[in-house]
């Protein structure tokens, strides 16, 4: 994304500014899938936008469909699962200190007590066979090396566990209860209400002592999240390329997904010092949409980027001109700019460039002086003030500094 602003000529130099984001996604912060469910993909495999989805019945009958773009419904007049693979090959490891955020928003019509009617699992598909099309049944052989985390609740009434999947003994996947070892419940009621849209969510983090998994459901009459948290010492289950749904035809009419967002990121606070990911989560406490909180995103209409703000300490909400962001002056003969620095940023970096022709740029010593950094109020932030180094007999110079994905 590029702001290119020209300011003004003296005699026979011209001036120029150019401010330059270079980043396509979120520092520290890797999108796995982004999707919306956009008609006609229900079956593509275009990651991170779209996943294929997979409808299964207990008698192999397909049940996912679309009645109309933004959401898919699977049909429970029987045992019923979908599937998909978010990844396209390897599944997506975790390294120390590092955590999968799984959200998936989703509707249930029908809903009534039923114990352990509804399943959702974030598992590892890597030492069996993946899934390539619909009516593979709930139990189908190729299940049988999954393992993972899933999270089990009844939709009309109380309990609400988390279990794990190590034993590969028995081929089914989420429909048989009894090969999931059950580490933590919740008695708390998660009552499923008729068009209403719910949030379930995984966070895997792996630690030093092995994982911590959560599993939780939020939204519509509950007034908090119904959360279950277990810290699996010693766990090796740190891998996941696949997530599914398993409903109980006696438990629900119908379940649909209306999205599904996974990022991989670092722990809140490993690395310390502010970042873009805790920068969203202040400005945007309840927004989930890319559209408005992306870091190409410029959810207040000025055109400035959600990134850029951030490297600036600028408000989203808030148009922006581009004297907010830098400021550039004659002075000495030579062009300066001075930009405001955020203090501690691991994940972006200001690079100060100049150019005579708008299509070589030069950064270093030699092409840009550093000329003061001053504190600002409030300890976040720095000022820069430098200068552009071109020859006396270039007729124009141009100035801008560019924020690079560090």
């Amino acid at each position: 994304m590029n702001t290119c602003q020209f300011l003004r000529t003296r005699a026979a130099l011209t001036l120029g500014i150019l401010l330059l984001i270079a980043s396509p996604a979120a520092m520290g912060t890797t999108v796995i899938l982004d999707e919306t469910f956009e008609e006609g993909q229900r079956l593509a495999q275009d990651l991170p936008d779209t996943a294929a989805w997979y409808g299964s019945s207990g008698g192999g009958d397909p049940t996912l469909s679309q009645p109309a773009p933004g959401i898919i419904t699977m049909d429970t007049t029987e045992n019923t699962m979908l599937l998909t693979h978010f990844t396209d090959e390897d599944p997506a490891s975790l390294e120390v200190g590092e955590e999968l955020n799984f959200v998936f928003e989703f509707q249930m019509e029908g809903a009534v007590d039923r114990i352990l009617a509804v399943r959702a699992g974030l598992l590892d598909s890597s030492e069996g066979e993946r899934v390539t099309d619909d009516a593979q049944g709930t139990g189908h052989s190729r299940f049988q090396p999954y393992t993972g985390y899933a999270g089990f609740f009844n939709p009309g009434g109380t309990s609400m566990t988390l279990r794990e999947r190590t034993d590969l003994t028995d081929s089914s996947l989420i429909s048989r209860a009894g090969v999931w070892s059950s580490h933590v419940s919740d008695a708390t009621p998660v009552i499923i209400n008729e068009d209403t849209t719910y949030t379930g969510a995984f966070r895997i983090a792996r630690v030093e002592e092995g994982v911590s998994a959560t599993f939780s459901v939020s939204g519509g009459d509950l007034d908090a999240p119904v959360e279950v948290n277990y810290e699996d010492a010693g766990s090796e289950l740190f891998s996941f390329d696949t997530f599914a749904v398993w409903i109980n035809r006696e438990g629900a009419d119908s379940f649909s997904l209306t999205s599904v967002h996974a990022t991989m990121r670092p722990i809140d606070g490993e690395p310390p010092g502010p970042s873009f990911a805790l920068w969203q989560e202040e400005h945007f406490p309840d927004e989930t949409d890319p559209a408005i909180i992306g870091p190409e995103a410029a959810p207040s209409g000025d055109g400035v980027a959600n990134l850029l703000k951030y490297a600036f300490g600028l408000d989203p909400w808030t148009p922006s001109a581009l004297g907010d962001q830098v400021e550039a002056e004659f002075a000495d003969g030579a062009l300066r700019l001075s930009y405001r620095k955020r203090i501690g940023a691991e994940d972006v970096d200001y690079v100060p460039e100049v150019s005579t022709d708008l299509s070589e740029w030069h950064s270093g010593p030699e092409n840009i002086e550093e000329l003061s950094i001053n504190p600002l109020p409030g300890d976040e932030f720095q000022r820069i003030t430098v200068r552009a180094l071109v020859n006396a007999d270039e007729s124009r110079a141009f100035l801008r500094v560019r924020i690079p994905e560090n």
